[in-house]
């Protein structure tokens, strides 16, 4: 899901279509030529007060962490979705073979929101980075060192900002519909402020793996390496989302599928940053896995719909209010559930001490229960320090990975990365294995192994019940 070919001026073939679309026998007439020039004279406007607000971005960053996100991902699958969403962002590290820099650049774009330097990109363009190191390139050529106002791994966003005044920047439009003109705009393998064309294909794509809380507009215009971080603008100029992904074939060829965090979900991370410092996410405590299409006769559905509930977390949220396993979650609060996507990014904009009415399939029967939203465990902090300490990674258990790795009833976290040399390696820990336990208490979720191993004191040592196929061990890890 790499290696995107450039396709600077789609717009030629907009105007052909627009020709024909407006009076086919007069495609090289008066009329199509007034169609010609309305459409150009709209996007030279459109382009030329958003560019200045677009900015490249470059940091120096941790070749461990960068190494670490692209670890154990097999070659034949590296540039394909659901495998690693963010590498093909970022300058290419070395082949596997030879030995990798401690340091290496990184690179993509942002865009002003405020005259007084507020800027935004992707949480995975700073994540890797050293926060002393982030420069901010304007399009007029000035170089501003950047800082960190916040972050927010689970929809991918990062809130920066530079010392300045009277910056160009944009608004935020409120929707965007399927069939909408949009342009992408950004700094493509490190070229000031490219612009591609396209419409929105799609919204409300979720349960892609990219980030815990998804929510994408999907577009046919084309984005490549660099553009992550940049906005997607409507005909007026607004933002109407921040690019972030993209789908490709194996080679590397374009086939039109990118993804953007959709405008109003970046509004509503920057509204929490800029009050809290952070976003605070509201929690139910349970674990879901999407109904199947094979599941709606066992279950007395008529359709696959809802959220099947797989685990409860003892003396969480859902427990208090009495969800069980094999419920499945048809409403909230009147909102119908498609999808397990659906739940979780609803649950995530409520805050703690919420209360949702639940509507639940249980028993071929349909019951109602209200339920009091938790907070969602602070966990970023623990994964990033796990991931430095020991070198590894892991997710929650999906019936996907359940059903690939053959770990169905199970329950558990799925090793998502172990990098090389690392203690977890070391320890013969793997990606796919399942972490049943540690130091002998279940583990639910990624969020209970992270905030488990946190709390660990130095010196102590971390038991861990591991699966791999049908086989299950224990594997003793040092808290250094």
């Amino acid at each position: 899901m790499n290696k995107r070919s450039f396709l600077q001026l789609p717009v030629f073939a907009f105007l052909i279509g627009a020709f024909f679309f407006c009076n086919q026998s007069q495609l090289f007439g008066a009329k199509g030529g007034a169609v010609s020039q309305q459409l150009s004279r709209e996007l030279t406007s459109v382009v030329k007060k958003a560019a200045p607000a677009v900015v490249l971005i470059h940091a120096q960053a941790s070749a461990k962490k960068l190494a670490a996100q692209n670890q154990d991902q097999p070659d034949e699958f590296e540039d394909m979705l659901p495998g690693d969403p963010w590498r093909q962002f970022f300058s290419p590290l070395p082949p596997r073979h030879e030995k990798a820099p401690s340091k290496v650049t990184v690179q993509g774009s942002g865009f002003f929101i405020s005259k007084d330097g507020l800027l935004v990109t992707n949480n995975h363009m700073v994540d890797v980075a050293d926060p002393e190191k982030i420069i901010v390139v304007a399009q007029d050529g000035k170089e501003y060192k950047a800082k960190i106002v916040g972050t927010d791994p689970s929809t991918d966003v990062a809130l920066l900002k530079v010392e300045g005044a009277d910056f160009s920047y944009l608004k935020f439009a409120n929707s965007v519909e399927v069939g909408d003109i949009v342009l992408a705009l950004g700094s493509p393998f490190g070229l000031k402020t490219a612009v591609s064309f396209g419409i929105v294909s799609a919204t409300g794509r979720n349960d892609l793996d990219i980030a815990r809380n998804e929510d994408f507009i999907q577009t046919d215009a084309a984005i490549n390496h660099g553009n992550s971080g940049g906005p997607l603008i409507n005909m007026e100029g607004d933002i109407v989302g921040m690019n972030t992904a993209i789908a490709s074939t194996s080679s590397g060829g374009s086939i039109g599928i990118g993804f953007t965090i959709p405008s109003n979900l970046i509004k509503h991370v920057i509204d929490e940053i800029m009050q809290h410092g952070k976003v605070v996410r509201g929690f139910l405590g349970v674990t879901m896995q999407r109904v199947e299409s094979d599941m709606v006769a066992a279950f007395g559905l008529n359709k696959a719909e809802g959220a099947l509930i797989t685990d409860v977390a003892k003396d969480g949220p859902s427990d208090v209010a009495g969800i069980k396993a094999g419920d499945i979650i048809l409403k909230i609060n009147d909102k119908p559930i498609d999808c397990v996507g659906t739940l979780r990014n609803f649950v995530a904009f409520m805050h703690p001490g919420d209360v949702a009415t639940l509507s639940i399939l249980r028993d071929d029967k349909t019951i109602s229960l209200k339920v009091t939203v938790g907070t969602f465990p602070d966990h970023e902090s623990a994964a990033g320090d796990v991931q430095d300490n020991f070198g590894i990674l892991v997710q929650e258990l999906t019936q996907e990975l359940a059903t690939q790795y053959g770990y169905t009833g199970e329950s558990g976290v799925v090793i998502k990365s172990v990098a090389q040399n690392s203690v977890a390696q070391l320890a013969g820990l793997k990606r796919g294995q399942l972490i049943i336990s540690v130091n002998r208490k279940p583990i639910h979720s990624p969020e209970e192994f992270y905030t488990i191993i946190q709390e660990s004191k130095t010196g102590s040592q971390l038991l861990l019940r591991v699966k791999e196929g049908q086989a299950t061990r224990f594997v003793v890890l040092k808290v250094e």
